[in-house]
């Protein structure tokens, strides 16, 4: 059960990451870590580097929730 839930919080977090990016969103982009991300690469550069992120957080999310990996911590 645990590896369930693991792996949606994941994928939510993988999903938020990747729509911010190709959205464009504003409360995401000027956080503090973001804008500290925006301000060594670009905006845009950070915008790819968080869409890039959150396809391999979704993807590491759905193998934790098909059980391919195990989250033994």
């Amino acid at each position: 059960m645990n590896d369930t839930i693991f792996g949606i919080i994941i994928m939510v977090i993988g999903i938020v990451s990747t729509i911010a990016a190709i959205e464009d969103w504003d409360w995401f982009m000027d956080s503090r870590k973001a804008r500290g991300l925006s301000n060594l690469i670009g905006r845009n550069g950070a915008r790819v580097f968080y869409g890039i992120f959150g396809v391999v957080l979704l993807l590491i999310g759905m193998a934790g929730l098909f059980s391919f990996i195990s989250w033994d911590f």
